[in-house]
């Protein structure tokens, strides 16, 4: 059968539409494919990194990314809050292993007229896990001689000083999973407790599964 030249040039054209239908499909594929790929790697929680500290010689373990709360003044500003990043970190000391949370506690309030945080107030604070009520203390040493040389999570700022609490593994892994956390302080024991901000309980989970996993 003869093809006229009106007749050929309509079946070339519905060639090409239908090869540019079937690029087009082919690229929504992949372009799904790969938005399906970034939200999974966006929603899978992060691995603990580990360094070895060039001040102390001991191997640090941190947390991807540390654990806030923060408790809202309401009637003094829109944004007041006081703040509580908790960082969790384990030293290695060829072979004998501690961990730590690393607290910092800082402020988006004037504090000219009302009281500070000081290392006296919050040596000791009680986090609410669900139905247990865990105690932290400060350590009685120092960064460097708990074996970490600077702050193993950034500090909000230069002028928030770290405040070490010595904690362990299973705790750590307690906290992670727990539904409810609320931690109490004593600086301020009539207002409201500190509620969970920044919730990263699953890259704590990943920590608390490293660190319990090496120490068997």
């Amino acid at each position: 059968m003869q093809l006229t030249n009106r007749s050929l040039g309509e079946f070339m054209q519905r060639a090409v539409v239908a090869r540019c239908a079937a690029v087009s499909v082919l690229l929504s594929a992949a372009l799904v494919a790969v938005m399906v790929m970034d939200v999974a790697a966006a929603a899978a929680p992060s691995a603990p990194l580990s360094y070895l500290d060039e001040v102390t010689a001991t191997t640090v373990t941190v947390v991807a990314k540390p654990i806030v709360f923060a408790r809202e003044y309401p009637a003094l500003a829109v944004h007041a809050r006081d703040y509580i990043t908790l960082c969790a970190a384990q030293v290695n000391r060829s072979g004998r292993f501690s961990q730590y949370l690393v607290g910092f506690f800082w402020s988006t309030i004037d504090r000219r007229h009302s009281p500070k945080v000081t290392p006296e107030s919050v040596a000791r604070v009680t986090l609410l896990a669900d139905d247990r009520e865990i105690t932290l203390l400060a350590a009685p040493a120092t960064l460097a001689e708990a074996g970490m040389g600077h702050p193993p999570c950034k500090a909000p700022s230069p002028l928030v000083a770290p405040i070490l609490y010595a904690t362990d593994g299973a705790t750590l892994a307690y906290i992670a999973s727990a539904q409810r956390l609320i931690v109490k302080t004593t600086d301020e024991p009539d207002v409201e407790p500190y509620r969970l901000w920044t919730d990263t309980r699953a890259e704590l989970r990943e920590f608390a599964d490293a660190v319990n996993l090496r120490a068997r």
